[in-house]
């Protein structure tokens, strides 16, 4: 048998009683706050979270514009065809233009051709006033009345269906319509799509120093700007 001394007892009781407090001690710790003791989290506060699709965007947050599947792709008032141009259709009388179209939206002038006056209109745009006017030209007499014998659109938001119209690159409508001529008339260095009836008014500032008149289809830069289209019967 061993024998302890009253130190050594004494000692081993004081370990035994140390351990029993280290058991019985909670692993967390208490922080006062208002209203009662809160357990106090040792884990990290967790991170804010990207919002959702759904979610609303923070308050200031500009919104992004919604873009038209084709933007190039014109409405049906914008559209430019082998006969009209958005609601207007070649050969119609000019009864008809005055009926269809608002006198706010509509002003009158002429034009003098081999000595014979006839009737212009220049059209605003419904939805933008201030875009450069439609010119409808007039053909006929005063006995059997006018009629619409060409469109004239320098306004870029009138289009073909294939995206084509003014700003287009002369390339482009060759690529899709087919240039038959390039010819010098009233209304500018003009190249024409028979296939379609309609002529590209051209940007002449951008063509080679060769004389307009001499021109071919191939000898227009690819890159030359349409500053205008002209539908005609």
């Amino acid at each position: 048998m061993f024998n302890f001394s009253a130190s050594a007892r004494a000692a081993a009781l004081l370990l035994a009683l140390t351990a029993v407090s280290a058991c019985d001690s909670s692993p967390t710790q208490t922080s006062v706050a208002s209203g009662g003791e809160q357990p106090f989290q040792s884990s990290p506060p967790p991170t804010a979270s990207a919002p959702s699709a759904s979610s609303p965007p923070p308050p200031g947050t500009p919104e992004k514009p919604v873009s038209a599947t084709n933007p190039t792709t014109p409405d049906s008032l914008h559209l430019i065809s082998s006969d009209r141009v958005g609601r207007l259709r070649l050969n119609t009388s000019e009864q008809a233009v005055l009926r269809l179209i608002p006198a706010s939206r509509r002003r009158k002038s002429t034009r003098t051709v081999e000595g014979i006056t006839y009737p212009v209109y220049e059209v605003t745009d419904a939805q933008q006033l201030t875009a450069p006017p439609i010119m409808l030209e007039m053909a006929g007499d005063e006995q059997d009345g006018f009629r619409i014998w060409r469109i004239r659109v320098t306004d870029p938001q009138y289009r073909t269906a294939d995206g084509i119209g003014v700003g287009s690159p002369y390339g482009a409508a060759r690529q899709q319509y087919g240039i038959t001529t390039i010819e010098k008339t009233d209304a500018g260095l003009v190249a024409v799509s028979d296939a379609v009836n309609m002529s590209w008014v051209l940007d002449e500032q951008s063509l080679p120093a060769k004389g307009s008149g001499q021109l071919s289809p191939t000898d227009v830069p690819t890159a030359t700007r349409i500053i205008g289209v002209l539908v005609s019967r």
